[in-house]
């Protein structure tokens, strides 16, 4: 790529120039070659060429007016690639000046009518190039444009270049639809109006436009595109300044409307016209950042973003071209300097960015505007931001006009988006961000509930974890909203990615987790807070850390408060945390206890198992009613007499509402707590053990349905058996991984639970000839402890009704002892289950297997 340096400064020789520009060149970019040489007016230009555009972009952006010597130099390309071939704009001349009966115009004059029939300038320099064809005199004040007389007077050979270029010289209006009026001069040939502004239907007008190019084999001017609609569609609804000042009825560009039709594209032809053509599949963003230099990608971007920004400020998102540059200034407060980001003249630099900017009309009358595809990206922004603004986030269409005044505080004008409708708009925006739903003449816009995947539900849970970790280093376990990014991002050392949990804004990150954290206040004001179960859960443990750190591990209830200060840095409010008084807060602590001496009050810690066991003892007895709930009252006897001692409602169910639950004079077990009985339940009837495997199979066949984990909260089975330690443990890898119950814990050696599901399902359970069943067995050792082993008993298959035979012992594949004549099973067609007899004195000595036989 060659680039032109001029204004070179003529007190340094031509050699010593030279050696200049490269050096300073190749601080930059590499350089290929310099040659120097002298332009009409006597002053010297160099021509300096390198590797590539992307070069020459960062070697304007660096290097344009930068002072050497006493002057700055100019940097600019030698062609462009939107001008026409040299000979068409020989000939175009040719047929404008033979049009003119004395051949000849003012260069004024002259170019004013070349731009206003052929939509381009005409440079001068241009124009001296075409000695063969105009000649141009005078003085530089009244110069005038001659045609070559030789040129008037021989006639073109048939196979001449310049003949073959006027005949197959592309017209910028279409031949069928475009008459040249008999009443109008020389002058006001091939003159069209501006296209106008227009108000129809996106929908509507795409039919149209479809069918035109249709017609037109697939291509037709632009300027001439409304004599084309007139002729094959009908008057074109054209919105004048009259129209407008009466009726407050806006348009928009037709040239803009036109490029917002699907499937088609306003573009510039080879000869540099622009043309209503089918749109080609291209990317158009990937092309235009791929022709930028890599090290001006960056600010082409962030100045992309400030087109934006400075457009949908401007009436109808329209700025006149000629006006961009100044109201750039006005708008930031800063000049645009082309050169900046590789370019010497600004219609390059906004057709570097054509996926967000789309320049309108010719010449003089052009015009800089939004693509149809960003004011969509706009619209659909700011239609969230109004309906994330409403609890129920949905809206009716006939109330968006309102709302969207109260959120954005400016009055909604649909033709500020590019289009005269919003059914327009609302058609564009992705089914992703809006759903719509129509009932009657109703219709209503809301955000579709997207469902978070596995991974994103994890994260979820993991990012609850964080946000009570980060919280309790609050004092009253709160934070501003504003503050937490930063705060997330300096604790944990990363940052807070919303997306990476299935949402778009923080907000709806927060709401997704209501069982950890509150988000009060409105606007600027809105902060953040642990729901009272998590502040009392931290709140104790800091006051389990100030009675550690006492002598004996207790303390007078009055001196909390100074030692709380001490120890954590700020004081103890109890109202902070709902509380009426310091005893109030000591009484809901279940980590803490109050000991009333004969002078003072004290506090003391409740040990910890204590308290956990008093849990288990508690879902144990709810577990064995049939429907898991029992009267407070019959509950508490029943309580004190299995445990020895009371309990206190008011007190510890409080503290266990994960557990169980309280309503109308009731005390029941949670839903989840009721899937952990059923799988006791299960557990206990296959032996204490199942293989994790088969544990969904297991599941269906007792209790007819699958084991739906997420309705529970969890992504698998493994995470459900975490969350249910107290009850389960998982053992073994890969084939030999199984499910057995923690029998110890739940007391289960001593208190099976009742089996619920013998009476009404034990005829469901009964399968084929070589059904498997679990049995347990308890051996206890020399130092008093019991072992757990499984065994298998299978149901030989010569057992009939009229024959029964003996188990094989080797099956039984004991740990210890050996088996009396009475411990044998036999099985016969009658008898559909058989318990050993124990052979020991000891409950925990025996053996417990089932089976089953054919009906």
């Amino acid at each position: 790529v060659e680039l032109i340096v001029s204004n070179l400064d003529q007190m340094f020789e031509i050699n010593e120039m030279k050696n200049i520009l490269f050096n300073v060149f190749s601080d930059h970019v590499m350089v290929l070659h310099i040659s120097m040489s002298l332009q009409p007016d006597g002053s010297a230009k160099a021509i300096v060429k390198v590797p590539s555009l992307q070069d020459a972009q960062y070697a304007i952006s660096r290097l344009h007016r930068k002072k050497i010597g006493h002057k700055r130099i100019l940097i600019s390309h030698t062609f462009s690639e939107k001008s026409p071939p040299f000979c068409v704009l020989k000939s175009e001349t040719i047929s404008l000046l033979n049009d003119i009966p004395s051949k000849s115009l003012p260069l004024i004059k002259f170019r004013e009518l070349y731009e206003k029939r052929y939509h381009r300038p005409i440079a001068v320099s241009e124009l001296y190039k075409m000695r063969d064809v105009v000649v141009i005199q005078g003085d530089s004040g009244s110069r005038v444009v001659y045609l070559n007389i030789d040129c008037c007077k021989t006639p073109s050979l048939p196979d001449s270049e310049d003949s073959q270029d006027l005949n197959n010289i592309e017209r910028p209006y279409c031949e069928r639809h475009f008459h040249v009026s008999v009443s109008e001069g020389w002058a006001e040939h091939y003159s069209i109006c501006p296209l106008p502004n227009v108000h129809i239907s996106l929908k509507v007008f795409s039919t149209a436009v479809h069918r035109l190019l249709d017609t037109h084999q697939g291509s037709l001017p632009l300027i001439s595109f409304c004599d084309c609609y007139e002729a094959e569609i009908g008057p074109l609804p054209v919105v004048d300044e009259r129209t407008y000042e009466d009726e407050r009825l806006k348009g928009v560009p037709l040239e803009h409307l036109i490029a917002c039709v699907n499937g088609v594209e306003v573009a510039l032809s080879a000869l540099c016209i622009k043309k209503v053509q089918w749109l080609e599949n291209k990317l158009m963003e990937v092309k235009s950042l791929q022709s930028v230099s890599p090290a001006l990608a960056g600010q082409l971007t962030l100045f992309g973003r400030e087109v934006i920004d400075l457009l949908k400020n401007q009436p109808q998102c329209l700025v006149s071209f000629n006006k961009f540059i100044p109201t750039y200034h006005h708008h930031f407060g800063r000049q645009c300097r082309v050169a900046d980001y590789g370019f010497t003249k600004l219609i390059d630099l906004l057709e570097a960015i054509p996926h967000i900017v789309q320049v309108l009309g010719e010449g003089q009358e052009r015009q800089v505007t939004l693509t149809h595809r960003t004011q969509v990206k706009r619209f659909s922004a700011e239609l969230l931001r109004i309906l994330k603004s409403r609890a129920s986030k949905q809206i009716a269409l006939v109330e968006f006009p309102q709302s969207y005044e109260q959120v954005i505080e400016k009055k909604f004008e649909v033709t500020n988006y590019g289009v005269c409708e919003i059914e327009d708009l609302l058609e564009e925006v992705s089914e992703n961000v809006i759903v719509i739903c129509s009932s009657g003449d109703e219709t209503l816009i809301g955000i579709p509930k997207r469902e978070q995947t596995p991974e994103e539900v994890e994260r979820t849970k993991q990012f609850a974890i964080e946000v009570i970790e980060l919280l309790k280093h609050t004092p009253c376990c709160t934070m501003a909203f504003n503050k937490f990014i930063p705060a997330y991002h300096h604790h944990f050392g990363k940052q807070c990615r919303v997306a990476d949990y299935g949402f778009t804004k923080l907000i709806e990150l927060f709401e997704a987790i209501p069982h950890i954290l509150e988000v009060t206040g409105m606007g600027e004001d809105k902060v953040l807070c642990l729901v009272p179960k998590e502040q009392h859960k931290i709140l104790t443990q800091r006051l389990v850390s100030v009675l550690k750190s006492q002598p004996n591990e207790v303390i007078d209830i009055h001196q909390i408060s100074s030692c709380y200060a001490q120890l954590h840095g700020h004081s103890l409010r109890p109202t902070d945390f709902g509380f009426n008084d310091l005893q109030d807060l000591v009484e809901h602590m279940d980590a803490l206890k109050i000991v009333i001496g004969y002078v003072r009050t004290y506090v003391t810690l409740v040990d910890e198992k204590v308290i956990h066991q008093i849990s288990l003892n508690i879902r144990r007895l709810l577990m064995e009613q049939l429907d898991s709930k029992m009267t407070i009252n019959e509950f508490c006897e029943k309580y004190e007499m299995r445990y020895g001692h009371k309990i206190t409602p008011s007190l510890h169910f409080k503290d266990m509402e994960e557990f169980i639950e309280v309503k109308d004079g009731y005390v029941l077990l949670t839903p989840i707590q009721n899937l952990a009985k059923k799988i006791i339940l299960l557990l206990q009837k296959e032996g204490g053990c199942v293989e994790y495997a088969l544990f969904r199979s297991i599941y269906q066949k007792y209790y007819y349905t699958n084991i739906n984990t997420k309705n529970y909260g969890f992504t698998n089975l493994n995470s459900l058996f975490e969350h249910f330690s107290d009850y389960f443990s998982v053992s073994g890898k890969k084939l030999k991984k199984a499910v057995s119950l923690n029998v110890e814990r739940l007391g289960i050696l001593s208190h099976p639970l009742p089996d619920f599901l013998a009476s009404s399902q034990e005829t469901e359970l009964i399968k084929g000839e070589n059904s498997t069943h679990f049995g347990t067995q308890f051996v206890e050792d020399s130092n008093g402890s019991s072992e757990e082993s499984h065994l298998i008993i299978k149901r030989s298959p010569s057992c009939s009704n009229e024959t029964s035979s003996m188990l094989n012992l080797h099956q039984l594949n004991l740990k210890s002892g050996n088996l009396q004549r009475t411990d044998l099973f036999r099985c016969s067609g009658d008898i559909r289950s058989s318990k050993s007899t124990p052979t020991q004195g000891s409950r925990k000595n025996r053996i417990a297997a089932n089976f089953s036989m054919p009906a």
